[in-house]
C-alpha cells in the first residue's frame, strides 16, 4: 500500500525521536504510531529503518538500516536536510492532529478558552506536556534575536509562537536522543538541567533551526556559556574556554567544572554529530576569545 506524505512525516519524526536500537516493532511508541496512522508496527519499524539507511551518521558506523528506501523516502529525507524548520513544524503539527483524533468524543479535551495558552496554562513558546525536564526552552540569544519568540501581541504573532514552540520541541527531542540525554561536555545525565543548544543562531539560519547536526546537548551552565560565546568547540572537537572567563575565574567564583572543561574532548553522540562548518562559524563569529 502506498505511503502518504503524512505517514512518512510521522515515521520520520519517530525515527528522530528514538535511539537506533529501539527501532523495533515491539517498541511501545512504534505500536502507538502504527495505530494512529493505520499501519502495522512491523511496517512502521521497517520504514523507520529505511530512513536509517539514508542517515550518514548511521551508515558510517557500519549499520545499514533497511535497504529499499523509496523515492518518496529519499525526497523527504533530502527536504529535511535542506529545510529542517519546515519539516519540524509540519511533523509536529501532524502529531498533534493525530493525537487529538485518537480521542473519543467522550474523552476529547475541552477546548482551551484562551487560545494563546496551551495545556496547563503554558504559553505556546513554553512547550507541550512532556516528561519532566524535556521541554524546549529558547536560549537568551534566541529571545533577543528572534522576533517570533517574543510574547504575542495578536493572532499572527501567536501563530508564530506556536510554530516556534513546535520547532523547538522537535529540535530538543532529536538532539537529546542523539546524545543519549547526556551533556556532551560534562557527561551530566539529568534531563531537567539539559538544553539543546543551537550552534548556528536561530535568528540567522531559519532552515537549520530543527537540524540536529546544528545542535549540542549541554547542561544549562555550558549552554549559556556557549550561547554567549564564552566557550566554543575547536577543530579537534575540544572545548575552548575564553580568556575572559579564565582571567575572571577567581573573582567570579566560577564552577571548577567550567574552567576544567578547557581542552576536554566533546563526548560524541550516538548519531547526527555536530556539523563542522557550523562549529567553525561559532568559533569565528560568536566566540569571544
Amino acid at each position: 500500500m502506498h505511503w502518504t506524505r503524512d505517514q512518512l512525516l510521522a515515521v520520520l519524526r519517530l525515527y528522530l525521536s528514538l535511539p537506533y536500537g529501539k527501532l523495533d516493532s515491539r517498541n511501545a511508541e512504534i505500536k502507538s504510531l502504527a495505530a494512529l496512522i493505520g499501519r502495522t508496527p512491523s511496517a512502521v519499524a521497517m520504514k523507520a529503518l529505511n530512513f536509517a539507511s539514508l542517515d550518514p551518521s548511521i551508515t558510517s558506523t557500519g549499520r545499514k538500516g533497511l535497504t529499499g528506501a523509496s523515492q518518496a523516502d529519499r525526497n523527504l529525507w533530502a527536504e529535511f536536510q535542506t529545510n529542517s524548520e519546515s519539516i519540524a513544524n509540519e511533523s509536529e503539527t501532524l502529531h498533534e492532529q493525530l493525537t487529538l483524533q485518537s480521542f473519543s468524543p467522550q474523552t476529547a479535551p475541552t477546548p482551551d478558552p484562551n487560545p494563546h495558552r496551551g495545556e496547563g496554562g503554558r504559553r505556546p513558546d513554553e512547550g507541550p506536556d512532556q516528561p519532566p525536564g524535556t521541554e524546549s526552552k529558547p536560549t537568551d540569544r534566541d529571545r533577543e534575536t528572534a522576533p517570533d519568540l517574543q510574547p504575542p501581541t495578536g493572532p499572527t504573532e501567536a501563530l508564530q509562537l506556536i510554530r516556534a514552540r513546535r520547532v523547538q520541541t522537535f529540535f530538543r527531542r532529536a538532539v537529546l536522543v542523539s546524545y543519549d540525554a547526556t551533556c556532551a561536555i560534562t557527561g551530566l545525565k539529568e534531563p531537567k538541567l539539559l538544553r539543546a543548544s543551537h550552534i548556528l543562531p536561530w535568528s540567522t539560519h531559519p532552515a537549520r533551526r530543527a537540524d540536529p547536526t546544528n545542535g549540542l546537548c549541554l547542561n544549562a551552565l555550558f549552554d549559556a556559556a556557549f550561547d554567549r560565546g564564552l566557550i566554543t568547540i575547536d577543530n579537534d572537537l575540544r572545548v575552548v574556554v575564553s580568556n575572559r572567563l579564565q582571567k575572571n575565574a577567581k573573582e567570579a567564583r566560577l564552577p571548577t567544572s567550567l574552567l576544567e572543561a578547557h581542552g576536554q574532548p566533546l563526548l560524541p553522540p550516538r548519531r547526527l554529530p555536530p556539523d563542522r562548518a557550523a562549529l567553525n562559524f561559532h568559533q569565528e563569529r560568536i566566540f569571544r576569545g
